[in-house]
C-alpha cells in the first residue's frame, strides 16, 4: 500500500511539469516553448531551454497539431496565427488563473473532510478509496469560485484556475488521509495500551 501512494504522488507531481508540445504528421513530439505561430512557421525554442533567443522554427506544413502547456490544444491549420504578444498574453492569463485559484479557491474542504472522516471511522484502505475517487473527480464548476466572471470567461484563465484548484484540493485530500491514518494508530496505541492494563 506504501508502494502504492508513493506511485500516485509522484504521478500527480509529474503532471506539474509541463510544456508545450508539437505534434508533427510523422509522428513525432517536441518538446519546447512555442513563441510565435505565423503564416508559414511555428517559433520556439526547445526544452530544456537553450539560450538562442530565436530558437528553432518548423513548416506549419509539416505540423498536425499543437498542446499549449496552458492545456489549450489547437489543430494547425492555415488560419491559426498568432503572434509573439498573443502567446505571451495567453501564458500569462493562464498563470494569473493558477495564482487566483490559490487565493480564492476554498470549496476544497468537503472532500478533504470526508477522506479525513473516512480513514478516521472505517481504516486507512477505505480512506484510501474516498482520496483516490476525491482526487480523481475535478471541482466542479459552481464551486470554483472565481473571483472576476469576466476572467472567467478567458480560456486561458479558466484553465489555469481549473487546473491550480484541483492541485490544491488534492493536496488538502492527500493530506488529511495521513492525517486519518495518523488518528487510526493513535487509537491503535491506546487500544492496546488500555488491554495491557
Amino acid at each position: 500500500m506504501h508502494k502504492l501512494l508513493i506511485l500516485l504522488f509522484f504521478l500527480t507531481a509529474l503532471k506539474g511539469f509541463s510544456q508545450d508540445s508539437i505534434f508533427t504528421k510523422s509522428g513525432r513530439m517536441v518538446e519546447s516553448r512555442i513563441i510565435e505561430i505565423n503564416p508559414f512557421f511555428i517559433r520556439y525554442n526547445s526544452l530544456p531551454l537553450n539560450k538562442e533567443k530565436d530558437g528553432f522554427s518548423i513548416e506549419k506544413d509539416n505540423v498536425k497539431k499543437i498542446h499549449f502547456e496552458t492545456g489549450i490544444r489547437y489543430d494547425v491549420n492555415d488560419s491559426l496565427i498568432l503572434s509573439e504578444q498573443e502567446v505571451t498574453a495567453m501564458r500569462q492569463m493562464y498563470f494569473k488563473g493558477q495564482r487566483d485559484a490559490q487565493l480564492y479557491y476554498t470549496k476544497y474542504k468537503r472532500a478533504g473532510t470526508w477522506t479525513f472522516i473516512t480513514t478516521a471511522a472505517l481504516g486507512g484502505a477505505v480512506g484510501l478509496f474516498t482520496a483516490i475517487g476525491c482526487v480523481g473527480t475535478p471541482p466542479k464548476e459552481i464551486n470554483l469560485d472565481y473571483p472576476d466572471q469576466v476572467l472567467a470567461s478567458n480560456r486561458e484563465y479558466a484553465n489555469g484556475y481549473r487546473i491550480s484548484a484541483k492541485r490544491k484540493k488534492s493536496k488538502k485530500v492527500w493530506k488529511n488521509l495521513w492525517r486519518g491514518i495518523e488518528v487510526d494508530i493513535a487509537l491503535v496505541i491506546v487500544y492496546f495500551a488500555l488491554i495491557r492494563e
